[in-house]
């Protein structure tokens, strides 16, 4: 089986999404872009084998947001690594899964490079 080695972006701002894509490429990895809650799972039950990381804002389209889609994903898919953003909290979301990361906006490049490093090795 090969090395999962995509990263799962779900974002629901193109040019969010399109900055997020050009941090995780830069650091190596190639990176999938998605808009909505409903999108990534469709993704997730396809291609979870290949996902090293997820990488979602809080606030979504869909029946969930960023932070119960990051709970579903840590126990259906436990070996994937979270990353949950958000523009509005400063602190760490209440009931983020505890393997997660919280990463404020606006990001910092070298933190996203970071995250999806450590995930691509942690795999």
């Amino acid at each position: 089986m090969e090395k999962p080695s995509v990263v799962l972006i779900v974002e629901d701002d193109s040019l969010l999404a399109e900055m997020a894509l050009e941090m995780v490429e830069e650091a190596g990895l190639p990176g999938v872009a998605v808009d909505s809650v409903d999108a990534a799972l469709d993704y997730l039950k396809e291609h979870a084998e290949r996902v090293a990381a997820m990488f979602s804002d809080v606030r979504l389209k869909g029946p969930l947001n960023g932070v119960e889609l990051a709970a579903f994903v840590a126990v259906r898919w436990p070996t994937i690594a979270i990353c949950v953003t958000s523009g509005v909290a400063l602190e760490r979301p209440y009931r983020l899964p505890r393997n997660a990361r919280f990463m404020p906006k606006p990001w910092k490049a070298a933190e996203v490079i970071s995250f999806v490093e450590s995930a691509a090795r942690a795999r």
